[in-house]
C-alpha cells in the first residue's frame, strides 16, 4: 500500500470516528481541547515522518545509515590523526575512536614535553606497561 492510499484510509477512519461535543465544565473543556490538539499533533508528526521516510527511500538514504557512516569516517580520521601527530602507539583503534578530538590532537610529542606528568600514578602505569611490553 502506497503512502497516498494509507493516508486516505487513515483520514477516512478519522472521519468515521464520532466527534463528541466539548464538555461544559472549564477544566474538562481545557483537558478535552488539549487531548484533541495532541491527537491532531500526533497525526501530523506521523504524517511528516512517513513523508520523510518515503523521500529518503526514493533517494536511497536512511538516517541511521548516514549517522553510522559519519561515525565510521570520523573514527578513521581520528586514527589517522593519532598516527600522523605522533599519538600513542600503544592505543588500539577502539581507544582512539572513543576519544574526543581534543584528546586525539593533544596526545603528541610536543605536548608530552610541554606538559610532563610526573605523578606517582603515571610512574606506576609506566612500569606496568614496561612489564607487559617485555
Amino acid at each position: 500500500m502506497g503512502f497516498d492510499e494509507e493516508w486516505g484510509q487513515l483520514r477516512a477512519e478519522a472521519a468515521a470516528r464520532p466527534v463528541t461535543a466539548a464538555p461544559q465544565d472549564e477544566a474538562r473543556r481545557a483537558a478535552w481541547q488539549l487531548d484533541a490538539f495532541c491527537e491532531r499533533w500526533g497525526w501530523g508528526v506521523r504524517t511528516l515522518v512517513q513523508q520523510a521516510n518515503v523521500s529518503a527511500a526514493h533517494v536511497g538514504l536512511s538516517a541511521g545509515m548516514v549517522h553510522e557512516q559519519d561515525q565510521y569516517v570520523q573514527g578513521g580520521f581520528k586514527v589517522l590523526a593519532n598516527a600522523v601527530a605522533g599519538g600513542s602507539p600503544y592505543a588500539s583503534e577502539q581507544d582512539v575512536i572513543a576519544k574526543d578530538w581534543g584528546d586525539v590532537l593533544s596526545a603528541n610529542p610536543y605536548t608530552n614535553l610541554r606538559d610532563p606528568d610526573y605523578s606517582p600514578v603515571s610512574f606506576a602505569e609506566s612500569k606496568e606497561k614496561e612489564r607487559t611490553a617485555i
